[in-house]
């Protein structure tokens, strides 16, 4: 059995959390669990964080899959992504989300995978589409029936 154990914080919104857990969950020989801390090394044997800042100097024995979805915006841009480069701890598999963070973020053992979307958040019901495309950041309370 495959103890795999997903980070989630209540400070962001990370539906591929989501989705990794509904996956896993129904393939054989996987223990699922999502947690908002990071685990000890008798917890787990895989450990899927959506980076942000984990020190390098906190060596674990379980592997880590690293989710980089995107980099710094905004002030010191440039800066923060260097340091979280040079800083973090080096995730045994790298997921990125576009080419362009699996460049700027190097690491050799990485996979791109795409955004995708959860089915049940688009209405079969919808009507009187005016959009092909609305990125609305969060599933926030209201927003599916404002959109749809």
């Amino acid at each position: 059995m495959i103890r795999l154990m997903l980070y989630k914080s209540d400070k962001a919104y990370m539906p591929e959390t989501t989705a990794y857990f509904e996956y896993f969950s129904t393939q054989p020989n996987y223990d699922v669990k999502i947690v908002g801390y990071i685990p000890n090394d008798d917890e787990c044997d895989v450990f899927i964080y959506p980076f942000g800042f984990l020190p390098f100097y906190q060596k674990k024995r379980y592997l880590i899959v690293g989710e980089y979805a995107s980099l710094s915006t905004g002030r010191f841009s440039q800066l923060k992504n260097c340091f979280k480069k040079v800083f973090n701890i080096k995730p045994d598999i790298m997921v990125c989300l576009n080419e362009h963070v699996k460049v700027k973020m190097g690491n050799t053992n990485t996979l791109i995978r795409g955004m995708g979307y959860f089915p049940n958040f688009v209405s079969q019901n919808a009507k009187d589409i005016k959009f092909d495309i609305v990125y609305s950041g969060a599933n926030r309370e209201g927003l599916a029936e404002c959109i749809l």
